[in-house]
């Protein structure tokens, strides 16, 4: 796996407890379409950061119900994005939509960067 596709993130120099940037702050979670689709990102405010064997780790939990479920099981990089107050419209619209209803990007709340289910990305989220 080619893991110079996503941009490294320095998890020590997130402001703030995580407790309150899951909780409180909410998070997106994204993940390309296998199918070659749209990607589709997801509003969670459950999650875990910390250290495992000396490495920083996030971790996500999605119901299988979710329709970012599949993605997910489909492939094993996913984006986990904190966004600033301001942004608070993008987090409440990606968690009262569901992807199944259509591309949350059209929107025009957030946007997607580059091709990601080509590869060809850094990050999958933009404050539009």
């Amino acid at each position: 796996m080619d893991n110079n596709r996503f941009v490294k993130a320095d998890l020590s120099a997130l402001d703030g407890s995580v407790f309150s940037r899951i909780g409180d702050d909410w998070m997106l979670i994204s993940a390309a379409d296998p199918n070659g689709g749209a990607p589709n990102t997801m509003t969670a405010s459950w999650g875990c950061m910390g250290i495992l064997w000396n490495k920083p780790v996030i971790i996500g939990f999605i119901r299988p119900q979710r329709f970012t479920f599949p993605f997910a099981c489909a492939d094993a990089r996913l984006t986990f994005s904190f966004l600033p107050e301001e942004h608070r419209a993008a987090l409440r619209y990606c968690g009262s939509h569901s992807g199944r209803e259509g591309d949350k990007f059209a929107a025009d709340l957030l946007e997607q960067l580059g091709d990601c289910n080509s590869g060809n990305w850094d990050s999958i989220i933009r404050t539009a």
